[in-house]
């Protein structure tokens, strides 16, 4: 007989927060003022006005649920609408995992 294990979502993120970083990998957030990020030239995703006032919408009312994805020398690699709206919002700064 096969035996059933139960997942749950604490035994997942318990797990993975017992696994060693990355050396290569900095594990740490920084608010960057989002004007200070630049738009990596090979993105392919494009935001309309319209996207951009949804994801407005959504960080007034819940925050950033995750942060912008930047290389070392501060080009967005994920999260260029994200930032998009915390210019148009105003922010002063925005997460960002470099």
């Amino acid at each position: 007989m096969t035996a059933i294990t139960k997942v749950t979502t604490s035994s997942v993120l318990n797990s993975a927060s017992a696994l060693p970083a990355k050396a290569d990998t900095p594990n740490h957030i920084e608010h960057l003022a989002p004007t200070s990020l630049r738009p990596w030239p090979g993105n392919a995703r494009t935001h309309s006005k319209k996207q951009v006032k949804q994801l407005a919408g959504s960080i007034r009312v819940f925050g950033f649920t995750s942060p912008v994805l930047t290389d070392e020398r501060g080009n967005i690699l994920a999260g260029h609408g994200r930032v998009l709206a915390a210019i148009d919002l105003g922010l002063e700064s925005n997460p960002a995992s470099a």
